[in-house]
């Protein structure tokens, strides 16, 4: 059985994937009009805001939690992050004339930056 990613790693993964995605929007905004920007921007908004929310749930109680917590943690945390991406998605489609295109993608990356600097931080794990 596998040990829980520590609560620093889960942070550290965290700023990074914040961080591509900032650097993410600058490419975008350089090469795209004002409208896909802004869509690609607002998604991965939605995304990272759900995140920030899983990260929290799931590692509140730091490092001494228990299966069970940890499973109830995760699930809570993964339903409320795609709540708060659908809320967010209405509230924005209600004001914004979104891109779809560019907002879904731009919900796509953070998860996918996520995933890559998981396990790039796997990859080079220093050794116990």
């Amino acid at each position: 059985m596998t040990s829980p990613t520590p609560l620093k790693t889960v942070f550290d993964i965290f700023k990074a994937q914040v961080l591509a995605c900032i650097i993410a929007l600058v490419i975008a905004v350089l090469l795209f009009s004002k409208q896909e920007s802004l869509s690609f921007f607002l998604g991965e908004i939605a995304m990272l805001g759900g995140n920030a929310l899983l990260t929290f749930n799931v590692y509140r109680q730091n490092q001494r939690l228990a299966p069970l917590p940890l499973l109830l943690g995760f699930m809570t945390g993964e339903v409320g992050k795609y709540v708060v991406l659908v809320i967010l998605t209405f509230i924005f489609a209600k004001f914004i004339s979104l891109n779809w295109l560019a907002y879904a993608i731009g919900v796509v990356t953070p998860q996918l930056f996520g995933i890559i600097i998981y396990f790039l931080s796997l990859r080079f794990k220093k050794p116990r």
